[in-house]
């Protein structure tokens, strides 16, 4: 755009006598506010931030009203409201010039504000502290200081006279909402990422996340088109939690590189976990950034709720570049400078000063809600020059209990019916009150809202336009608790459903933005019916930002809302809907191996078979079959997947082909490849339907598991082929969850052909492709497997030690997949290493693990192994009966590839004992079998015995 490479403005610009005010959101003149409605003032921002370029009108359209319809007069109306406002004309203008037929311009150069801001009393180290960080910062030296105090102690005045005095970079203000439920998951830094990419750095930005952090575009779909969006939705799924963390650490450094950003977080004891997450690692990284973190909390709110804001400022505290200014209360002198502005009367202040100091205990919004009392009593008489007092300052005590509470009824008391009734609503609507939802609430026109919000705001006692323009917020925190709790219970309840409804018509295309809001007005209206509506797509919500832990407990609070409305409509079917999430998200951050995650998947399959949703049933059955899978335990996934195939049959059309992989599956784990075959070959009768589940593709899952079945039937090119079919059809899909799968059995079918620089390379991509997509669940067992590469090379005891620790670590979360081939190549390993008991050991827990849950596709190693541990010690007989069970083991299954291995081991048993001419027979017709894979190492090496025996 033409003005994305403009700098940066400074927070504060001066016009003239008048100063537009980002940070406080408001124009002044002269030091004095002059209000502004909500549109006027975003439709301000923008012309100011873009001085001498042409705005066409259909972009100050957007950018003032989004998708809301208005007319031509609207906008010329605010136009004249602004000019009204800077005192300007269209005919002679010195602002705001109208070019005919095309769009406005701003003719005016603002620059930076050098006026100290009016009322700021106190806090000067405080603020040369801030300015002090500021410089090191621009320095490129990582800076945070984190300013806490309790309510009223004046951390966002002093926050706001920090940022008027900011003159270059890039900037952000961002505050952490109080919620009536859980907060939602990386709000605040969504919001900041929001206001950078509608400020003048918005195509640098947004090339940044395209480059830098695909995650957190991910959460904003409008910077994309409709097929991108879907892309990076596919690849991104199943991603770990750590990845957005650190994706979004990287993307706020690089946004500091080539100009200092500094950001703002207010009310941190609100925020959500993971925002508090990204925040510690942002800190913790060590590279230069020219970065200033300013955050505002309350010490004793995060301690009652065991927020873990005050964890980590103990933890950063320590680190090189983290400041902590707790704010006190104001002395007596400065108890009387604030008087002394509020009154404008020095002499008054000096007879106040003492009194309202003990009062209120130097608190700076108290000083100023009693300073407004005094009036409102009429303990104040305007005289010439001043004030007069009317009480005896002996008498002079003031109500002034913690909350202001009293102190704010004695000051309500005087407001007019309809401007308390309206302040109430505005209560309920929470932040960011918008004139349409107080009007819901009230049963109200909304011009008659509007033009008492706009009052309010003017005073700035109560309300204020927010920054953004199309709101407006309460003044503090406590006057809006105040007048929350002045409603009766049932008021209260009618205004939060009346609220939600409105919200649901404003926000229709976009209602997940503000579900975890929706939640919380339908429970306190007690609808509990839409409250698990909402807290089921603020679960969505969450899970799509890989907040798992926040998902997993909005989901679970839906279920509880849902467990009170059993009548409500679809009940069961949104149950088996969140049931079926639940799992999905408990599985991302326990695994899928925990019971925790089978329950979920149990009670989703019960409530859909139970109430005919076929869909939510087969997906719950696939999860209980893969469920069953990671457990080692193919033979209680086999009456699932007969479940699961004859729903397929007169169920929804899309699932057969992904049900004949999952037959196809269960097969292979149970040792029985020709099987497998038929299923698979069913499979690719059909039409796949991607998302059957969403993190796997169902024609790749069928070429991987093919490879695996068609190397153990010995037709190894055939496999290696079907491998790279796999992984370029992930590659088509752009699957990384599936990418992850597909690499870890083509180590596999690399491992089972002995190609071992064919595994170490599948080995490399994987650890590197589960760094890049955080997948730490699968990081131990590859680990594990070349832990088993770094043996064969050449055994010794650190190996052992190494693949000991990392299936350990691979087992905690129960996690038992493929466990007899892992097992079997510990064997392998401990046998190399001369360590015979411990190879006798794996081989038995093999054996009986395979026996308890039919996992049996490596039964035939296991007996060749076994058969090797007798021959090193001696047990020749005892060899050779397992060396031919193998062999039979092999032929009953078609396993020619161990069958191969088997009859090799064999018939070197058999020529050390001068059996030579009974060998070459066996060991020759296996041998000729083979139609392809004679470069692989097994049938070389079976090549070279043959040899050796005819000779």
């Amino acid at each position: 755009m033409a003005d994305a490479q403009r700098s940066v403005p400074p927070a504060v610009l001066a016009l003239g006598p008048f100063e537009v005010d980002a940070v406080a959101g408001c124009l002044r003149r002269d030091g004095t506010v002059i209000a502004l409605r909500p549109k006027a003032w975003r439709m301000l921002l923008y012309l100011v931030e873009r001085p001498g370029v042409l705005i066409p009108t259909e972009q100050l359209y957007t950018a003032v009203w989004g998708d809301t319809a208005v007319t031509p007069n609207t906008m010329t109306n605010v136009v004249g409201e602004l000019r009204r406002a800077l005192e300007d004309t269209g005919a002679r203008p010195r602002f705001i010039e109208t070019v005919h037929r095309r769009g406005y311009r701003f003719i005016a150069e603002p620059a930076a504000s050098t006026r100290p801001r009016d009322g700021f009393v106190g806090r000067a180290a405080e603020l040369t502290d801030l300015q002090s960080a500021l410089r090191q910062a621009e320095l490129g030296e990582r800076k945070a200081v984190f300013i806490s105090g309790e309510p009223g102690l004046g951390k966002t005045t002093l926050v706001e006279q920090f940022a008027a005095g900011l003159t270059g970079g890039s900037f952000a203000r961002v505050q952490c909402i109080e919620a009536h439920g859980a907060s939602e998951a990386y709000m605040p830094i969504l919001h900041l990422l929001e206001q950078l990419l509608r400020g003048p750095r918005q195509d640098e930005v947004s090339a940044l996340l395209r480059r830098f952090a695909p995650t957190w575009l991910n959460q904003l779909p409008w910077l994309l088109d409709e097929d991108e969006s879907q892309a990076l939705s596919r690849s991104l799924a199943g991603i770990g939690a750590a990845r957005m963390v650190r994706e979004g650490a990287v993307l706020l450094e690089e946004i500091a590189r080539s100009t200092p950003l500094t950001i703002v977080v207010e009310d941190m004891h609100w925020s959500d976990g993971p925002t508090v997450d990204l925040i510690a690692t942002l800190l913790q990284r060590t590279g230069p950034a020219r970065l200033l973190l300013v955050a505002t909390y309350r010490p004793i709110d995060a301690v009652v709720h065991a927020h873990p804001i005050a964890a980590m400022v103990a933890t950063l505290r320590r680190r090189r570049g983290v400041r902590l200014i707790p704010l006190s209360a104001f002395s007596i002198a400065e108890v009387r400078r604030c008087l002394a502005h509020d009154l404008a009367d020095d002499a008054l202040a000096d007879k106040l000063a003492v009194p309202v100091g003990r009062h209120t205990g130097g608190n700076p919004l108290f000083i100023k809600a009693v300073s407004a009392q005094l009036r409102h009593e009429g303990w104040l008489r305007p005289v010439a020059g001043g004030w007069e007092l009317t009480i005896d300052l002996d008498r002079f005590a003031p109500p002034l209990p913690d909350d202001l509470r009293e102190l704010i009824e004695v000051q309500v008391a005087a407001l007019p019916p309809e401007t308390l009734r309206v302040l109430e609503a505005a209560s309920v609507a929470g932040s960011d009150i918008t004139v349409e939802a107080v009007a819901a609430g009230l049963e109200w026109a909304p011009e008659r809202v509007e033009d008492l919000c706009f009052a309010l705001a003017k005073g700035s006692l109560y309300l204020r336009a927010a920054v953004s323009g199309d709101t407006y917020d309460f003044t503090h925190a406590l006057y809006q608790r105040a007048f929350h709790d002045r409603l009766a219970p049932s008021d209260r309840r009618r205004m939060h459903g009346r609220i939600g409804e409105c919200i649901e018509r404003t926000h229709a295309s976009r209602l997940s933005e503000v579900a975890a809001r929706q939640a919380g007005h339908f429970e306190a209206a007690g609808d509990l019916d839409r409250a698990a509506r909402y807290r089921e797509m603020a679960g969505g919500v969450a899970l799509r930002r890989l907040a798992y832990d926040e998902g997993v407990r909005e989901l679970q609070t839906a279920l509880a809302h849902l467990e009170q409305t059993p009548d409500a409509a679809d009940a069961t079917g949104r149950r088996a809907r969140i049931h079926l999430s639940l799992a999905n998200a408990l599985m991302s951050i326990r695994g899928y191996a925990h019971p925790d995650v089978a329950d979920a998947f149990d009670r989703a399959e019960r409530v859909a078979h139970a109430s005919g949703h076929r869909r939510e049933e087969a997906r719950a059955l696939i999860g209980l079959g893969a469920l069953a899978l990671g457990r080692g335990n193919p033979r209680a996934a086999l009456p699932l997947v007969d479940r699961l195939l004859g729903s397929a049959t007169d169920g929804p059309s899309d699932l057969p082909q992904y049900s004949y992989v999952r037959a196809g599956h269960v097969q292979v784990v149970l040792g029985q490849p020709r099987r497998a075959m038929e299923f698979l070959a069913l499979s690719a009768r059909e039409t796949p339907e991607p998302g059957i589940p969403v993190l796997v593709d169902g024609v790749a899952e069928a070429e991987w598991l093919r490879a695996i079945a068609l190397t153990q039937l010995g037709f190894l090119d055939q496999g290696r082929a079907a491998v790279e079919r796999a992984l370029q059809r992930i590659d088509e899909t752009g699957l990384a969850w599936a990418r992850g799968v597909a690499l870890y059995y083509a180590l596999e079918v690399h491992l089972l052909r002995r190609d071992m620089h064919g595994a170490e390379r599948m080995a490399g991509e994987m650890i590197e492709h589960l760094r890049i997509y955080d997948f730490p669940m699968q990081t131990h067992i590859v680990s594990f497997h070349q832990d088993y590469l770094r043996g064969i090379a050449g055994p010794s005891a650190a190996p052992l030690d190494d693949m000991r620790r990392h299936l350990a670590a691979h087992h905690a979360s129960g996690d038992r997949w493929h466990h007899t081939v892992h097992l079997a190549e510990m064997a392998e390993i401990e046998i190399a290493s001369g360590d015979l008991d411990a190879a006798s050991a794996s081989l038995d827990a093999a054996f009986a693990h395979g026996e308890w849950g039919g996992e049996e596709r490596h039964l035939p190693e296991l007996w060749r192994l076994r058969g090797g541990v007798r021959r090193l010690r001696a047990d020749v007989d005892g060899a050779e009966e397992c060396f031919r069970r193998a062999i039979d083991t092999a032929r009953e299954r078609d396993c020619r590839l161990f069958e191969l291995r088997a009859t090799v081991s064999l018939a070197d048993l058999l020529r050390d004992g001068g059996r030579a001419a009974e060998a070459v027979p066996l060991l020759s017709d296996i041998h000729d079998w083979f139609e392809e894979g004679h470069d692989g190492a097994d049938l070389r090496d079976a090549a070279a015995l043959l040899r050796q025996l005819r000779s």
